[in-house]
């Protein structure tokens, strides 16, 4: 029999339910660790408008806690499953951080969801392991939530934007900033950025043209980004950063700016702009437009030598002496009865194992296609670069 809800600490207040694409913009605005995956925008072009739930938690009158949850139900197994991704959000710019609202924050969703909705809850928080997580992770067994066993954590290179860039451009690798110069001064790369459907239509050119050539397998297409920009409101709206080679767009990228972290969410280079090394023009660019914003942080959302190896060198050696090796700390799940658990983490186990063969083959085929250096310099190049890197791994 299911357990009675746990009363929240007094002064606060939970609900979930639906709103609006205003309601919530306005909800989520006041939030430092909001991110693009919490937006209206991308939770309406991704997931549905109609599968879109929202939860909030008050204090005092006050918005201290949101969330907003992905709603899948499989009506002929009675379960569904709600997902949250980077949320709850507890952070409010201009407070110090209160454990407590988190407590009471995954407390309240946990009565919200699994025990009102009978919901299977899974909860993929914006926390890695510079975040001294065990705190969190104690906090979530003690209301409820267990890992899920086949999500595994997400790593990634967080790239520290708080030195000066005279401090981070000396801090790149030698390599990196190298292909850097060449850019610069060989190629005469030239940088633009902006947030425009303009921007963002010369950079989804150069994305078609490289996935057509390196055959990169794609679970969020360029086009759904695009289609957020117009219903994002203005502060936060994607950054587009595109690289130039004679007035031509060769190279760009496409970075969430919402918070205190921001997030790559998009990047690609043609046939010229591999060759011109325009991706180094646009990455250094990027910084620079980080750091004017007052960023923390520059989340190249995920790394892995194995599937993408080529990727693994580049973002390593761009965050150098100022980035961090990490891992998200993971999913996490709780589920009204033991039946529905079950068969939920068979549904992720399905799913993960079609993604990550899919990311595999893709890969293979990439290196197929595309010269290499010899794997006696990389490796050698690599080995150097993980000796002088800072890296943080998330214990349970």
């Amino acid at each position: 029999m299911m357990a009675s809800e746990r009363k929240l600490r007094d002064g606060y207040v939970a609900s979930a339910g639906r709103f609006s694409k205003e309601e919530w913009e306005r909800t989520v605005a006041g939030f430092s660790d909001l991110t693009i995956y919490q937006t209206w925008a991308y939770g309406a072009v991704r997931w549905g408008e109609a599968n879109l739930m929202h939860f909030v938690l008050m204090r005092a009158g006050q918005v201290v806690a949101a969330a907003q949850a992905r709603v899948v139900r499989a009506s002929l197994l009675r379960l569904g499953v709600a997902y949250v991704r980077y949320g709850p959000l507890w952070c409010r710019k201009g407070e110090e951080e209160n454990l407590e609202v988190f407590r009471q924050a995954v407390r309240a969703m946990h009565n919200e969801f699994v025990r009102k909705r009978r919901l299977v809850l899974r909860l993929n928080l914006n926390l890695t392991a510079l975040d001294e997580p065990q705190r969190y992770l104690d906090i979530l067994r003690q209301e409820g939530y267990g890992r899920t066993r086949f999500a595994l954590p997400q790593r990634t290179l967080l790239v520290d934007l708080t030195p000066s860039l005279e401090d981070l451009r000396s801090g790149l690798h030698q390599t990196w900033r190298n292909q850097l110069n060449q850019a610069e001064k060989r190629f005469g790369v030239t940088v633009t950025s902006g947030t425009s459907q303009e921007y963002f239509q010369q950079f989804v050119a150069v994305h078609d043209a490289m996935l057509a050539a390196k055959r990169f397998a794609v679970f969020a297409p360029a086009e759904e980004f695009m289609a957020m920009q117009d219903l994002l409101p203005e502060d936060q709206k994607q950054l587009i950063v595109l690289g130039q080679v004679n007035g031509r767009t060769v190279a760009g990228g496409v970075i969430s700016v919402t918070g205190s972290k921001a997030i790559e969410l998009l990047a690609a280079s043609d046939a010229e702009g591999r060759e011109t090394r325009a991706g180094y023009a646009v990455q250094w660019r990027t910084l620079q437009l980080l750091k004017e914003r007052g960023c923390r942080w520059y989340d190249l959302n995920g790394i892995d030598p194995v599937t993408n190896p080529g990727g693994y060198r580049f973002k390593i050696r761009l965050g150098g002496r100022h980035g961090v090796d990490t891992t998200y700390i993971g999913q996490f799940q709780a589920s009204p009865d033991v039946l529905r658990a079950a068969v939920a983490e068979l549904a992720q186990v399905m799913l993960t194992s079609y993604r990550r063969a899919k990311m595999i083959l893709g890969g293979l085929r990439a290196r197929r296609g595309f010269r290499r250096r010899t794997r006696s310099e990389e490796q050698g190049a690599d080995a150097a670069m993980q000796n002088r890197l800072p890296t943080m791994e998330v214990k349970a």
